[in-house]
């Protein structure tokens, strides 16, 4: 069986964070879902990244969401700026937790197959069928799913071709949307979350712990943009402003 993860690499001596609470298809609320994985299949950035593109049913709502787990280097990890730490990258650590709970393996030991899914093709500028590794042992399994409602800023390119927010022509004002965003997943039997497993907790606290301090509350990720420009002004020109878990733990995710 074929599998893309061969190509990447890690920090040895990487440290894996333990559970937070956080703090912040159609939109739903902030909330913990039952879940079903329905899709999860691999996608490369033009830099090199790879990610994963994760469609889930959560209680009849479809969330589809991408998440790179590596970087430009196909390394999984990178060296926390204050700490000199080398950490898992926070898509790996979110998506390899799901991997755990459902497969009982890590990302990186998943076989990758091929399979046609039918992907956006710029040139063509319509959907073509095209051959894409999946992580077929996640398919139709269950599994909890933290997700948070956000407010985030639309963005767009500015003349030096980078990404910036953007404000109404009109009004000045910061034009802004809401999404969601996965951020913690639970074993489906029991509520348990993966550090909670691996570190021989009796009972499951974090999922109730999260739900108090963040069930239907809205994560505005605008909070430190400007909110208006001086109409005609373009945007963005505003100043100022451990280690893979083993073979030898997989029988805790069974």
């Amino acid at each position: 069986m074929s599998n893309i993860f061969a190509q990447v690499t890690q920090d040895t001596e990487a440290v894996e964070d333990g559970d937070r609470l956080g703090g912040a298809s159609s939109v739903i609320p902030t909330n913990i879902y039952d879940a079903i994985v329905k899709d999860a299949y691999i996608i490369e950035s033009k830099n090199g990244a790879l990610g994963i593109v994760l469609t889930l049913d959560a209680d009849g709502n479809e969330i589809t969401e991408t998440n790179y787990i590596t970087n430009r280097q196909k390394s999984i990890t990178y060296k926390d700026k204050k700490s000199g730490e080398a950490k898992f990258m926070v898509g790996y650590s979110i998506y390899n937790a799901l991997s755990l709970l459902v497969s009982s393996k890590s990302i990186l030991e998943n076989d990758t197959p091929e399979q046609t899914r039918m992907l956006w093709d710029y040139e063509s500028k319509k959907e073509l069928p095209q051959q894409v590794p999946v992580l077929e042992e996640w398919l139709g399994k269950p599994v909890k799913v933290a997700i948070q409602e956000k407010i985030e800023a639309k963005t767009g390119k500015n003349d030096d071709g980078e990404y910036v927010p953007q404000y109404d022509d009109n009004s000045g004002e910061l034009v802004t949307y809401k999404t969601n965003a996965i951020v913690k997943f639970y074993r489906e039997r029991d509520n348990m979350t993966v550090f909670e497993i691996t570190n021989g907790a009796e009972a499951a606290e974090h999922h109730d712990k999260w739900l108090a301090k963040n069930k239907d509350k809205v994560w505005d990720t605008t909070t430190n943009i400007p909110k208006t420009v001086a109409v005609g002004a373009k945007s963005g020109n505003l100043g100022g402003g451990g280690a893979t878990p083993t073979a030898a733990k997989k029988v805790l995710f069974n």
